[in-house]
Order: C-alpha cells, then structure tokens, then sequence
C-alpha cells in the first residue's frame, strides 16, 4: 500500500469520525484494545514497560481524534496502567518518587505526541479541502512536498498525463517528468517557491509540457 493511499484512508476516516462523540468514542475503544493485548503479552514485559503500547495508541488517536480525544486518551491509558500494571498492582498508590517522575513524564509525552498529531490532522484535511476546491478547474494543479513528492494533483492534471491519482501520488518528480527539464528548469523555480518566494514562470510551446505540468 502506497503512503498516498495510506493518506487517502486516513483522510476518510478523520472525515468520518466528525462529531466528538464519535472521536471520543474512538479514543476509548483504542485504550481498550490496547489493554486486552497488554494483557495478552508476557507478565515480565508488561511489568518492565506497562506504558509499551501506549505511544502507537495515542499516535492513533490524535490523528484520527485530535488533541482532546488524545490527551483523554492519555489520561485514560495512564489511569489504567497505573492501576492494573504497576506494582503495587490494583492500587493507584505510587512507592518512590521514580513512579511520579515516570508518571509526569508519560503524561508530557502524550499531550506532546497529542499535539503533534493534531498538527498532522489539520494539515490532511486542509489539503482534502483545498483538492476538493482546486478538482474542477480546467488549470493543471498540483502540490509537491520539499521531497519533490507528488502530495495531490487535480483532475486536469492527471488527465494531461493520462495517469490515476495512485499511480502519481507519492513519486518524486523527476521519475514522472523529463529528468533534464526537471534539473534545468523545474527545480530551481521548486526551491525558490519553498524559500516562500512567489514564483513566475512562462515558456515557448517547445517547453510548455514539463513547465506546465509542474506549477
């Protein structure tokens, strides 16, 4: 599965999860499948780490959720591990001053890791939206990364190059457009526009094609 479809899948399911008690919701069954397989793992493992599935969780969460559902998450998970996988176990009792800082410090990596995904999220589905304004317009329109990815492309683009959006999405773009034309033209005008300099191009209908299907 390719990182663009990865992303598209991703995208529909932030769409779909839109009322907070949907995101809530999702936030709670994630905590709980990871405790039934916490529980499922060897005893010394979950003793020695009881925070161990904790950070793909809230990775999960916070992308899908955002940054409340994460941090509730959060809060969740390390009530739970606190109280059923830390010794003394079935107590929220805390022995030494190691258990607290230990604590305090899941607790900062999970709001961080929150906010992190949250980041992630805003910019999938600013990018969903601008594909859906930029979709009917007879421009040839696409976004690359610094990478030099394809991120999106629209339909007249794809269209121009006879191409799906699976088979563009994710490949750099010198592996799709002349490598000469890329080297001499395309990627100078690439690195000025991600200095956050405007930038203007026009061609002879002998070039047209590689400047074209890049801005």
């Amino acid at each position: 599965m390719s990182v663009a479809d990865q992303g598209e899948k991703l995208a529909k399911l932030v769409y779909w999860l839109h009322t907070k008690r949907q995101k809530y919701g999702f936030a709670l069954a994630a905590v709980a499948g990871a405790i039934l397989v916490q529980y499922a793992l060897d005893a010394s493992l979950v003793f020695s780490s009881p925070f161990i599935l904790f950070y793909p969780t809230i990775i999960l969460v916070a992308l899908i959720g955002g940054f409340g559902p994460g941090v509730f998450a959060t809060v969740l998970y390390g009530a739970v591990a606190e109280y059923f996988f830390v010794q003394p176990l079935n107590s929220f009792a805390i022995r030494n001053p190691q258990g607290i800082v230990r604590l305090a410090l899941f607790g900062l990596v999970g709001i961080a890791i929150s906010g992190l995904g949250d980041l992630f999220r805003g910019s999938t589905k600013r990018l969903r939206a601008f594909e859906a304004a930029v979709e009917g317009l007879e421009e040839m329109i696409t976004v690359v990364d610094r990478d030099y990815r394809y991120v999106s492309a629209n339909r007249a683009f794809l269209t121009y190059r006879g191409m799906k959006k699976e088979d563009l999405l994710g490949r750099r773009v010198p592996d799709v457009l002349n490598p000469e034309v890329f080297e001499s033209t395309v990627k100078g005008k690439l690195d000025e526009c991600f200095k956050g300099n405007v930038v203007q191009t026009s061609c002879d209908p002998s070039t047209a094609r590689g400047a074209t299907e890049t801005f």
